[in-house]
């Protein structure tokens, strides 16, 4: 087991060779780091080591590997913003999916506190709730997201992205129950770079993926910066060029819509406050140039750990490519 700075240039030591260091699962709390042994030539114990001293203690005694887990509630939110759609997804649900709880989107804590927020007017605009302009569902969804992440934390996929599975002994199982995502109070778990013409979006992290802390302050600050472009922006949701019929005019639509919630602005201030987000990606874009001999300016062993530790999610999901904010409103 060793301790190490982010960028590496400082790392220590702290255990090996010992059965104690065989461990099935790792968890953090603010104190400890705590694991469950998985040895076969001694009893298995819990492991807690201080963080801040780096003592070890052994707790309990197991016949056999520990492995540590939680129960993922069978839930999901539904908005009635539309009594009809409500009714209709309500059903659907129903009977395609009857383990699921369905909770209204609007009656959790969290939804009301944000409907109280400064924030709000924006999805109200984005969701054309006034019925007087265009509105963009896609901008919408990218302003929840972020206010579900805040309050709740966790992992978000978008609904075309797809998770992936592997096959252990003769059971499908997702792939994310095999993959450890770790992370900082203030850091966020992405997939490598993608690029995208019509957004302006060249070798930048996509925001169809993000996993998060609650209470994250870089979340924090993607919402107060989206809050000012809308301010210098208020009239983007009032109409929507036609994509087929003036393609020019949607295109300068598309980048307004990524600087103004898409993967534009999450791009901005992870540059601004999360530098080595950036940096890793910085060295992906030089992995692509035509660099000679690029191994000799990167290490790639350690460029690869980076990636797994930092944007590990294009092994959890694939990413889709639906584009829904070029076809739906």
């Amino acid at each position: 087991m060793i301790e190490a700075s982010e960028d590496f240039s400082e790392v220590r030591y702290l255990g090996d060779g010992s059965q104690i260091y065989r461990a099935c699962t790792v968890f953090f709390t603010p104190d400890k780091v705590v694991w469950a042994m998985d040895s076969p030539l001694q009893p298995s114990q819990t492991v807690h080591l201080d963080r801040r001293t780096g003592a070890v203690e052994l707790h309990g005694s197991f016949p056999g590997p520990i492995w540590y887990g939680l129960e993922v509630p069978s839930s999901g939110y539904l908005s009635r913003q539309s009594p009809q759609a409500f009714e209709r997804n309500s059903a659907l649900l129903a009977a395609r999916a009857p383990e699921l709880s369905v909770r209204v989107l609007e009656d959790q804590p969290f939804y009301q506190d944000f409907a109280h927020s400064a924030c709000f007017p924006q999805l109200q605009a984005a969701l054309n709730v006034a019925g007087t302009g265009a509105g963009n569902f896609s901008s919408a969804c990218d302003i929840l997201r972020l206010q579900l992440l805040k309050r709740l934390g966790g992992l978000y996929l978008d609904a075309d992205d797809r998770l992936l599975v592997t096959t252990a002994s003769g059971q499908s199982h997702a792939r994310l129950f095999d993959i450890p995502l770790r992370t900082t109070d203030d850091g966020l778990l992405l997939a490598p770079p993608v690029s995208n013409d019509q957004l302006g979006l060249y070798f930048k992290f996509n925001s169809s993926m993000i996993g998060s802390h609650p209470d994250n302050p870089t979340l924090d600050a993607v919402l107060d910066e989206m809050q000012a472009r809308y301010a210098d922006d208020a009239s983007f949701y009032a109409s929507r060029p036609d994509a087929q019929h003036d393609p020019v005019a949607f295109g300068a639509y598309a980048r307004r819509l990524n600087r103004l919630t898409g993967p534009g602005l999450l791009n901005d201030v992870i540059d601004a406050r999360l530098p080595w987000l950036r940096q890793l990606r910085e060295l992906c874009v030089l992995m692509v140039a035509p660099v000679t001999d690029v191994h000799r300016m990167i290490n790639l062993r350690w460029l690869n750990e980076l990636l797994r530790l930092h944007l590990p999610l294009d092994r959890v999901a694939k990413i889709g490519h639906a584009n829904s904010w070029r076809t739906v409103r």
